[in-house]
């Protein structure tokens, strides 16, 4: 497990991007496996806030077609 930066020491935050399907979380669990970092995934953390502002207009959130889906939706 890796050490927590001593007072003073620069801290460093580890960003891993890419396309969809491209091992993005993969490799990001292979450095927290080898270095002890801590992993925090987006994906995780906003999917149960979208999902909920899908389906207050009525929407499914698991449909990726409908005309909802694929227009935006904003209350005017």
């Amino acid at each position: 497990m890796a050490t927590p930066p001593r007072s003073g020491q620069p801290q460093a935050v580890t960003l891993v991007g890419g396309y969809a399907g491209s091992g993005k979380t993969e490799f990001s669990r292979f450095l927290t496996d080898i270095t002890g970092w801590a992993f925090l995934d987006k994906d995780s953390l906003t999917r149960p806030m979208a999902e909920r502002l899908i389906i207050s207009p009525g929407g499914d959130p698991h449909d990726r077609h409908s005309e909802l889906r694929t227009s935006g939706y904003s209350q005017a």
